[in-house]
């Protein structure tokens, strides 16, 4: 984590429940992940970071007055990322129980 990167859960509150609710329904738990962010005067840029040793990351600007409500191009950024976040959820899982 970068100096000036913090928790999203204590730099938004309410977008760290949207995000981690959209996660959930995707059947990716909160340990899954890890969503930290750095704010900024545009607002807020989130990173996600997965998979084994949550080395795979993407980051994402949620402009201000969004962090409450979604615009489009974040609900299609979140279906990318959670898609694959899973993808690869799933193949850390296949490569783990390969005898």
């Amino acid at each position: 984590m970068a100096h000036n990167e913090r928790s999203l859960r204590v730099i938004s509150p309410s977008l760290y429940s949207i995000l981690i609710d959209e996660f959930k329904k995707a059947h990716i738990h909160p340990y899954d992940i890890e969503l930290s962010a750095v704010k900024q005067s545009e607002g807020v840029l989130v990173i996600i970071r997965y998979g084994e040793q949550f080395l795979q990351s993407s980051t994402h600007l949620f402009k201000k007055n969004r962090t409450n409500k979604l615009a489009d191009e974040d609900i299609s950024y979140l279906e990318e990322i959670v898609a694959a976040c899973k993808r690869m959820l799933m193949a850390d899982y296949y490569k783990m129980m390969k005898p």
